[in-house]
């Protein structure tokens, strides 16, 4: 029997980790198997105390936790892993440690704990109330509610796997206040815990949450979101009254994620999309009357088109989902080598939205932009991986075994090489080789046999290459350019011996929103091409790099752009450290010249603060952009 296997990843900043593999049998059943990860080097430096309330649902950074609520950077904060949330950002539990590795090796045989997410110190020893200090009592009724899911768009935990949550109490010790074992899931479930025991009235209380799992890698995921605790609640405490952007809105291209301009101004028709989208949940028990709207801004900084919240409004039922759908707009007249268009949504409910504001978050879930790219490759993946994709037919023995994407040009052009990402899960295949292939065409079912193949070019590749970086592709770059005519390609490849090569998959994409298999993918084990079966819905993080060889000096022009990126005060003299870029960065390592990781942390809004533990000295500052190949630039603290 031969499988042909979709497993899933993680983000390697991230690096989204992330969505459900499907397991291929020759009877087309779909078994479900996938992968995740997780980002970031270790940082326990606590900030100050934090007062009650606190909250965290996850939308005010991107990869790292929030610095100021939380003191570690081993989950991967994301908005990819799941569909249907709370608001648009989840933290994302594996069993990838946060340099995108394996927390054990993968022949270790127990279960032990992975990913840990904990609060900074929060004060339950007392409150102000005017110029006293009150101390806090069980009668306070202090609760601690969550939400939490298995699986997602990822692998769903076994039910050897669990999830912890515990109390840090006055003595230091953590106690464990709930517990859960992996299970299916379709929908998040919220879970109220009290905090009940005297112990856990003093200034330095924390909690934490672990996922512990089997050795997997890219495996085994648990996401969380909307994380509260305050005083004046109970166990029926469940209502939340807030509406919020659930999901990343949709593109604006038809079938590609990104692309060059120059293909997209050729065939508009093909590439633009004809709507956009933006998905909204009313977390209310009751249905709320909401605005939507959005601005479109090019990267020249000129208004493309706006519909304000005066033309769009529906009333959104309780505790539901909905999409909603604007017009597409002109995206011709960009300007420079690679344009991007940035559309910011946003939301207005007009009643029932203050659950957020009573928190005081840090974030703002009716708010969210997306930034349209048009990049030297072609790509019908996002950049997240939810999963993996491969070819697993050992019982065929030694035999030749190739995958193949097909894509379109619209007009001549050259291509460069090929860019892959690679996962980290169930075994390391770093030593075993493969053969990049570059077909002009392949004969496609119903075709018996693949003798009528017409390749163009190939490249042995002697191993993948994993990267220690967020969602950072491996580019493999051919000794010759090849001119294609516009027209159909494929690019894929061939393995010699079976193993599963692994391979990113995004489980997001859907062809032209439509749904079904994926219609550009097929695989070849028996010296014939056959379609994926109709569970393969996402696309392998392959992706054809197109253009000048200059484009790739630095990979992309946001890499180009981080190139020249400098940062002040310098020497630092406090703890805010201000960046100068066009790039954007998403977080950062600090090492100092023994080259030890010393701390990391989230960038937001292009500041970063180094905590105050930092000792004077040379520090090479490495800034992690939400795309390419991170900076490192030579800082002084005073």
């Amino acid at each position: 029997m031969y499988r042909l296997l979709l497993v899933s990843i993680a983000a390697c900043v991230s690096l989204q980790v992330h969505a459900q593999g499907v397991v291929i049998t020759p009877a087309g059943v779909p078994a479900k198997l996938p992968l995740s990860g997780s980002i970031g080097l270790r940082s326990w430096g606590l900030a100050d105390t934090l007062a009650l309330p606190f909250f965290d649902d996850f939308t005010s950074t991107e990869v790292f936790p929030d610095a100021r609520l939380w003191t570690g950077n081993q989950v991967y904060v994301n908005r990819s892993f799941v569909q249907k949330a709370p608001s648009f950002g989840v933290a994302t539990f594996d069993h990838l440690n946060p340099q995108g590795a394996p927390w054990s090796p993968l022949n270790f045989g127990g279960t032990r704990g992975c990913d840990t997410l904990c609060s900074q110190a929060i004060n339950l020893k007392s409150y102000k109330s005017g110029s006293s200090n009150i101390p806090y009592k069980t009668s306070d009724s202090i609760y601690l509610s969550f939400f939490y899911l298995c699986g997602g768009l990822g692998d769903v935990p076994e039910p050897s796997d669990s999830m912890v949550l515990q109390f840090r109490q006055a003595d230091g010790i953590w106690r464990t206040t709930w517990k859960r074992n992996g299970l299916r899931q379709s929908a998040f479930i919220q879970v109220l815990v009290p905090v009940l025991n005297s112990a856990n009235f003093h200034e330095g209380f924390q909690f934490r949450f672990i996922n512990y799992s089997k050795p997997g890698g890219n495996l085994n995921h648990w996401h969380m979101d909307y994380v509260r605790m305050t005083r004046g609640r109970n166990y029926r405490d469940t209502a939340i009254r807030d509406v919020a952007i659930s999901g990343i809105p949709g593109g604006l291209l038809g079938i590609y994620h990104s692309m060059p301009y120059r293909q997209f101004q050729a065939n508009l028709m093909r590439n633009a999309d004809s709507i956009h989208t933006l998905s909204i949940r009313n977390n209310n028990g009751v249905a709320v009357q909401t605005q939507y709207q959005f601005t479109a801004k090019s990267n020249a900084g000129l208004q493309l088109a706006q519909s304000p919240f005066a033309s769009n409004n529906r009333n959104v039922l309780a505790l539901s989902d909905t999409i909603e759908r604007f017009k597409a707009f002109s995206l011709s007249g960009l300007t420079g080598n690679e344009p991007w268009v940035d559309v910011e949504y946003r939301i207005n409910p007009l009643s029932n939205d203050q659950t957020p504001g009573e928190y005081n978050t840090l974030g703002d879930n009716n708010r969210i932009t997306r930034r349209q790219r048009f990049t030297p490759w072609l790509a019908y993946d996002d950049g997240s991986a939810e999963g993996g994709f491969g070819l697993d037919y050992s019982f065929l023995g030694n035999v030749r075994g190739q995958v193949a994407m097909r894509y379109r040009l619209d007009r001549a052009d050259t291509l460069r090489g090929i860019s892959m990402y690679f996962n980290r899960s169930r075994e390391d295949v770093s030593s075993r080789p493969f053969t990049l292939m570059i077909w002009k065409s392949i004969a496609e079912p119903p075709a018996l046999s693949n003798v009528g193949d017409k390749l163009w070019y190939s490249k042995f590749v002697e191993r993948p290459r994993y990267t220690d970086s967020i969602q950072e592709f491996t580019y493999y770059m051919f000794d010759t350019a090849l001119v294609l005519p516009a027209g159909d390609f494929y690019i894929g490849w061939r393995q010699q011996a079976p193993f599963i090569l692994n391979v990113g998959y995004d489980n997001n994409y859907r062809f032209a929103r439509k749904g079904g298999a994926n219609p550009d993918l097929y695989y070849d084990l028996y010296s014939k091409w056959e379609p994926v079966p109709v569970d393969v819905e996402g696309a392998p993080m392959m992706r054809p790099l197109l253009g000048s060889k200059s484009q790739y000096a630095f990979g992309t022009q946001e890499q180009a752009a981080a190139a020249r990126t400098s940062v002040y005060p310098n020497p630092l003299s406090g703890d805010e450290l201000h960046i100068n870029s066009a790039a954007t960065f998403v977080g950062y390592r600090l090492y100092d010249v023994q080259g030890r990781n010393v701390s990391t942390g989230a960038v937001q809004e292009a500041m970063l603060h180094v905590p105050e533990y930092i000792k004077g000295g040379l520090y090479l500052l490495q800034l992690i952009p939400r795309e390419g190949i991170p900076v490192i630039i030579r800082i002084q603290k005073r």
